[in-house]
């Protein structure tokens, strides 16, 4: 083979292969593996705690459940975040400056919350942003059975001065006045305030109290500087996420220095454990007194 001829071989071997080589790319290009990464590993969007609500719903067992939301400007309806199927009322009440994580009532077993104060009641950190994933793993950490965002009371101390003692004969319990959560109820065309007044022992229970007077009356009041009404509540009901709990039919009003020992007077103040042994030791006593009344109407 003459030497040119060689180099047409070779050049005609050479653009084959290249021609070969570029319908394969062509057909197949290597780029496209990459390409197809980036298409499914899309970045998911992210979210702040500020920009977010959280919504609590509670079962009949008083079980709570809670969801990521966001409010659609349009239907101005609250969505999930984690399940956009779930939509709620903008109606619900709204907690989210009041401090607490639900309404201790199952005619009000769903209410608004502030996302930010639960996550740091949890004693987890607040991050910057999260994504769905991240607050999907945060809802089941709050949905958990044995979460209660309120187990910081059993290391309070309640001052005597705010405590009082309801019962019905039979059972009491203890509530503070600072545990109050306020609410405005409309009944009958009439708005008025309520107040729901937390067992200090189960925070899924409360006193339904008001003070006598309308929201209308109530405001008078106060452009009069005029705060007296608030020395006096009314009680109407005892109320529990549970449904179906049974509640007290009549109310007396305990005084609770008489079930306190000189030191606790005397520090002005008590611990939760006392508390709860006062408890115990008054519904002993008030059992035993049953049993001996029954005993002599026999």
């Amino acid at each position: 083979m003459k030497r040119k001829q060689f180099f047409n071989v070779v050049l005609a071997l050479t653009m084959s292969g290249l021609l070969t080589s570029t319908e394969i790319k062509e057909e197949n290009p290597k780029t496209d593996f990459i390409f197809y990464e980036k298409d499914t590993n899309i970045e998911q969007k992210s979210y702040t705690l500020s920009s977010l609500d959280l919504v609590s719903i509670s079962d009949a067992l008083g079980n709570k459940k809670y969801y990521f939301v966001e409010q659609d400007t349009c239907s101005l309806e609250y969505k999930s975040i984690t399940n956009p199927q779930l939509e709620f009322s903008s109606t619900i009440p709204n907690l989210k400056e009041t401090g607490h994580y639900w309404v201790p009532d199952a005619t009000k077993s769903i209410a608004l919350l502030n996302s930010f104060d639960l996550t740091m009641m949890a004693g987890y950190d607040v991050n910057d942003n999260y994504t769905q994933d991240e607050l999907a793993m945060l809802e089941s950490i709050f949905n958990n059975f044995n979460f209660n965002p309120y187990l910081y009371v059993k290391n309070a101390t309640f001052s005597i001065e705010n405590l009082f003692m309801v019962g019905n004969g039979e059972s009491i319990s203890i509530y503070d006045v600072n545990y109050c959560l306020p609410l405005e109820e409309t009944i009958e065309n009439e708005t008025r305030t309520i107040l729901y007044f937390y067992d200090v022992t189960n925070f899924k229970k409360a006193l339904k109290c008001h003070y006598g007077i309308s929201l209308e009356e109530e405001q008078i009041l106060q452009e009069q500087n005029n705060y007296s009404y608030r020395n006096t509540f009314y009680i109407e009901k005892e109320t529990s996420l549970y449904q179906g709990y049974t509640f007290l039919d009549d109310y007396y009003l305990y005084n609770v220095m008489n079930y306190l020992t000189e030191e606790q007077i005397a520090r002005g103040f008590v611990y939760y454990s006392e508390i709860e042994e006062i408890i115990k030791n008054v519904n002993e006593g008030l059992e035993q007194n049953t049993i001996l009344l029954l005993a002599k109407n026999k």
